[in-house]
């Protein structure tokens, strides 16, 4: 039997439901969120601890603000499901302004992504909608190899298993490079169209040379092309953050 059901918005479920039935206003400040938490997760990435506190706060606002109840058919047991994932996230995420505000940047990274990661398994086709949560399986893959493959006593290691983190980065990219933004959410202009192929081509070479590497065995030349997909991916995600590239 399908219910009506009518799920209190949790914060983080704010930053990804975005329905077709979403008005224009929801719409904007659904948007507005994402890139404020791209520019949370660039913070945490850089150990920017007073840039990740800024946009935390802001983030944080921006999901308070939106007072939104979302309606949709579905099933007893997809509700369920849903509240359960969603009170995870919420927890996740408050963790993670915690420590934030501590200072603990590492901590927070993680406490971040669990928080996107039970968003996702709330409702993965709301989470798609937003192109950011769309391709989060390759940004939360690459940036643990990134961060692997810079640790300053990588050449000094044995090689291992980590040219297998490095194909599932392929695999990760592989799987979401066919994802484009909506239309009806991102008013790209021409110019912005332009960068956001060219950046997404850039992903593509840089990910592929970073593949090449790895098969080398050059430990540090890994880290060298490493930097290459980092580059690419900011450039990416800067045209979704709400600073410009330079800053990103």
């Amino acid at each position: 039997m399908r219910t009506l059901k009518i799920v209190p918005a949790a914060l983080l479920l704010l930053i990804a439901l975005i329905a077709h039935s979403c008005t224009e206003d929801e719409l904007i400040k659904s948007r507005y969120a994402e890139s404020n938490y791209v520019n949370l997760l660039y913070a945490l990435s850089q150990q920017d601890t007073t840039e990740a506190q800024s946009a935390s706060s802001v983030l944080g606002r921006t999901i308070s603000s939106m007072q939104l109840r979302w309606y949709r058919p579905m099933e007893d047991e997809e509700s369920d499901n849903m509240y359960y994932h969603l009170a995870k996230a919420e927890r996740a995420y408050y963790e993670s302004r915690t420590s934030v505000a501590e200072g603990n940047l590492e901590l927070a990274s993680v406490q971040l992504d669990r928080a996107v990661y039970e968003l996702s398994a709330a409702d993965p086709v709301a989470f798609n909608e937003l192109y950011v949560g769309s391709i989060y399986d390759f940004i939360a893959t690459w940036m643990e190899v990134s961060r692997a493959v810079q640790d300053q006593e990588l050449c000094s290691m044995a090689w291992g298993e980590f040219s297998r983190y490095g194909k599932d980065a392929r695999h990760a990219w592989q799987q979401v490079k066919w994802r484009k933004p909506s239309e009806q959410l991102y008013a790209f202009t021409p110019d912005q169209l332009a960068e956001f192929r060219f950046s997404h081509a850039e992903i593509d070479a840089s990910v592929d040379n970073f593949i090449e590497v790895i098969k080398s065995g050059d430990q540090c030349a890994a880290q060298v092309a490493a930097k290459d997909v980092d580059a690419a991916m900011w450039a990416l995600l800067s045209l979704f953050g709400t600073k410009p590239t330079s800053e990103l």
